[in-house]
């Protein structure tokens, strides 16, 4: 389509609420570390703070595709495990609002991710 953009967008269903953190709503990463085995994102929007640690395990080797020909390689995972912490912001006080562990998620990395975020 010749269009593109760099963000994201992440969603989380809890108690009946969508919570966004996308680009477009104006949510930040500020944090951001990755070792190989395991990847931790903090995304911050206006009244929220979505904190993500996700270890991965070795998955299959998929072919991706590369200029137009499946001769790539990507590593899935599905036996990730994740902890998500959702805490909401209101003047100086934080209010944890979800905590949770997933066991056996889906996780892809793919391309060179840097080791932290850099300020």
């Amino acid at each position: 389509m010749g269009k593109s953009f760099d963000g994201f967008l992440i969603g989380l269903w809890h108690d009946g609420h969508l919570y966004k953190m996308t680009t477009y709503t104006g949510a930040k990463i500020t944090a951001f570390r990755y070792d190989q085995e395991k990847l931790e994102i903090q995304v911050q929007s206006r009244h929220h703070r979505l904190e993500i640690e996700a270890r991965y395990k070795k998955g299959a080797e998929l072919r991706i595709p590369m200029v137009g020909e499946m001769r790539g390689r990507l590593s899935e995972s599905l036996s990730a495990e994740t902890k998500v912490h959702l805490y909401h912001l209101a003047k100086n006080v934080e209010t944890l609002i979800f905590n949770g562990v997933g066991r056996h998620a889906g996780l892809e990395i793919e391309g060179n991710l840097p080791i932290k975020l850099k300020q």
